[in-house]
């Protein structure tokens, strides 16, 4: 994929655990590890965001390995019954070298496919980021909501990348529903990856 510069006004956040830093718009919500470990900030995403809830169960499924270290949400969600644009970066233990990245990335799907209710088939493509090689990810899923038994359909794709210095996936959460023309999409946001000194 070309990496096209970041888009103007966009903020940049760093990832720690993994050593990146990636941007986002300017108005969104970013949460950093230690927020996302505190109770009140878990319980306040989960009263305001649809698909909150579902994000930390299925984070906690995949076991200790497996740690939610960045949440990027987009606030024009809060309160609405759809599923709010986000970004999340998981951090995974211990680093898959490149090589791997196939069997991680099937590692990886078994373990969402586990904690979430995946309704379409899931692709699998090897790519590249400006920090090094990755295996994208995509499939619809089911949240949990008050909109009706079945819940909120929601379009995920996500990247499990390898640098030297630590492997992470990062996600994207949209309501199946958004027109994809004015969703913020994956490769945007992977552009933006840069390591940190």
């Amino acid at each position: 994929m070309p990496f096209a510069t970041t888009p103007a006004g966009w903020q940049e956040h760093t990832v720690e655990p993994s050593g990146i830093a990636l941007s986002l718009p300017p108005k969104w919500l970013a949460f950093d590890e230690a927020d996302l470990a505190d109770p009140a900030v878990q319980a306040m995403l989960a009263a305001d965001f649809v698909g909150a809830r579902g994000l930390f169960t299925a984070i906690a499924a995949q076991g200790a390995r497996v740690r939610l270290v960045f949440l990027g949400v987009d606030p024009a969600g809060r309160g609405a019954p759809t599923m709010p644009a986000t970004v999340a970066v998981v951090a995974i233990e211990p680093r898959i070298p490149a090589v791997g990245l196939e069997i991680g990335a099937n590692l990886v799907v078994r373990g969402l496919e586990l904690g979430l209710d995946v309704e379409t088939d899931v692709t699998r493509e090897r790519i590249k980021t400006p920090v090094g090689e990755a295996v994208r990810i995509a499939f619809d899923h089911r949240v949990a909501s008050a909109t009706g038994p079945r819940g909120v359909r929601v379009a995920l794709d996500g990247a499990l990348v390898s640098t030297d210095r630590a492997s992470f996936l990062v996600l994207r959460n949209v309501d199946a529903a958004t027109d994809e023309a004015s969703a913020l999409s994956l490769d945007a946001v992977l552009g933006t990856l840069r390591e940190l000194p």
